[in-house]
């Protein structure tokens, strides 16, 4: 009974609580308390209505300026929510002045790059005020010039760990030879650790520029890539490149056959806890979301909704993700975000435009206890 009251405390009011006394804080520290309040919170999220946070590219935690980020209610998406109180981090705009741009979130924990501090990670829980900056990874690359630097943030359930993922990508010799220099961060550890993974022979590029709504799957994350069909005169074709966090290796998950090469807009993520996509391409006018049901087995792909593309007020109108009450995330250049119910068949616009910076970020707002240990870390009551 005494645990089933406290998990639905927010969660500042059970960072207070901790300090009662020893066994309180014991109690409450607990890794199965912590997981409990967690679902609680999401469940809670799920029959209130989610908070979904909008960071834009650049943003700053100078506590002269605004919020990094704006705050909007699905249920009713159009009213900035100013019902969240979160209390920036103290003496975060010491080190942290603009130029930061999100990585991912998951379990409420927001991880964040600062570009103007030698691109220093951060991970921040909202819910507590809690900042602990990373430290420092490698930035050595064989082949200047030949590269790119993926960033990814997820949660390990296997080994109850948040971890940070950076690998740089690149070819030896453009375009033959693709070869990669991984490094995950361990938040339970509080280090990195360089791992040699297995290299990827039909993948040719990976993408990351079109990911504005990023979260993890069940211990796996995931980009777009291409694929090679033919090594001697192609085509590519489009696949999932799936990183299992806890055995830090890389596989391919083929997509369904009709998101082919003319598809210019996917989107990953996960529905009614299932991992899905959903695709819109140049030449037909509707939209499709596929679901996954057996994870990793490309003939369980199930097409779970298809509809018409509809108008923001620009062509260019290309999907974001899925909310936890299963409604999809839409954006056009210059537009208003659109949330579109696919029960009602309804769409309802937020108050903030997208800026056209793929590193402007929507997360979920969730209040959780999780932690951001081992290392150095600021709490502001």
């Amino acid at each position: 009974m005494f645990n089933n009251i406290l998990t639905r405390l927010p969660s500042k009011q059970v960072a207070r609580l901790r300090r009662v006394c020893k066994l309180w804080n014991a109690v409450l520290s607990e890794r199965s308390f912590i997981k409990s309040h967690l679902h609680h919170s999401i469940q809670a999220d799920k029959q209130r209505g989610e908070v979904l946070l909008t960071f834009h590219n650049g943003f700053s935690f100078d506590h002269g300026c605004r919020l990094p980020f704006t705050a909007n209610l699905c249920r009713c998406p159009y009213y900035e929510y100013v019902g969240l109180m979160i209390k920036l981090p103290v003496n975060a705009s010491s080190y942290v002045h603009g130029g930061s741009y999100v990585i991912g979130s998951v379990n409420g924990l927001i991880c964040f790059a600062n570009c103007k501090n030698s691109f220093v990670i951060h991970l921040w829980n909202p819910s507590l005020s809690a900042l602990l900056a990373v430290p420092p990874y490698d930035f050595f690359s064989p082949y200047p010039n030949r590269y790119q630097i993926l960033f990814r943030f997820g949660f390990d359930p296997k080994t109850d760990d948040y971890k940070v993922v950076k690998f740089m990508y690149g070819h030896a010799i453009p375009g033959v030879e693709t070869w990669l220099r991984m490094e995950v961060y361990s938040m339970r550890k509080g280090s990195w650790n360089h791992t040699t993974p297995p290299p990827l022979p039909h993948i040719t590029t990976i993408c990351d520029s079109n990911e504005r709504y990023v979260n993890d799957y069940d211990g796996y994350l995931h980009w777009f890539g291409y694929v090679v069909v033919d090594h001697d005169q192609g085509p590519r074709r489009q696949a999932i490149v799936a990183f299992d966090l806890c055995l830090e290796t890389f596989s391919e998950i083929s997509l369904p056959d009709s998101i082919d090469n003319s598809s210019y807009y996917n989107a990953i993520g996960v529905l009614d806890g299932k991992l899905c996509v959903m695709s819109c391409s140049y030449s037909d006018t509707k939209y499709e979301v596929w679901v996954m049901n057996e994870y990793g087995a490309a003939e369980s792909w199930v097409q779970n909704h298809v509809f018409s593309r509809f108008s923001t007020g620009s062509s260019m109108v290309r999907p974001l993700g899925f909310t936890l009450h299963n409604k999809f995330i839409f954006e056009a250049p210059d537009e208003p975000l659109a949330l579109y119910d696919p029960l009602e068949h309804q769409v309802s616009y937020f108050n903030i435009s997208i800026m056209p910076s793929f590193r402007t970020k929507v997360v979920q707002y969730v209040d959780s206890l999780v932690w951001v240990s081992p290392l150095r870390s600021i709490l502001r009551d």
